[in-house]
């Protein structure tokens, strides 16, 4: 009887076992989902804020260049020899600083989901070990 007994809380114990396995793997599974879908909503604001401050920038440039050309024609401002040069040389380091980031962005690594580049020290993905 004793055995009988013990066998009975063994396949009872191995039956609580696999319903724990499946709530694990299940919750498991809604982790994984909840992870992508936040990932993916946060590649999506990312988009979101490049394309608003795109477009902030450019009709800030619009607008520059609008009031510049205006200045111009009513003859209001006029640069001499020395802005002129000085303007280009600025213009040229903007360039110069724009592509040393961009190279940096280029040489940083990405995380392994979001593809996106660790500007400072990045945490080791699970599957990477």
């Amino acid at each position: 009887m004793r055995n009988l007994q013990k066998v009975n809380q063994k396949t009872q114990t191995n039956q609580e076992n696999k319903i724990n396995n499946k709530q694990l793997k299940k919750s498991k599974q809604e982790i994984d989902q909840l992870y992508e879908e936040s990932v993916k909503q946060s590649q999506e604001n990312l988009k979101i804020t490049v394309k608003v401050a795109d477009k902030a920038v450019q009709q800030m440039e619009e607008n520059v260049k609008s009031s510049n050309a205006n200045d111009h024609k009513k003859g209001f401002l006029t640069l001499s020899k020395q802005e002129k040069e000085k303007r280009k040389k600025i213009n040229k380091e903007i360039e110069l600083i724009k592509e040393i980031f961009w190279n940096a962005i280029q040489n940083e690594p990405l995380y392994c989901k979001c593809q996106q580049p660790s500007f400072v020290s990045m945490v080791m993905c699970d599957n990477q070990l």
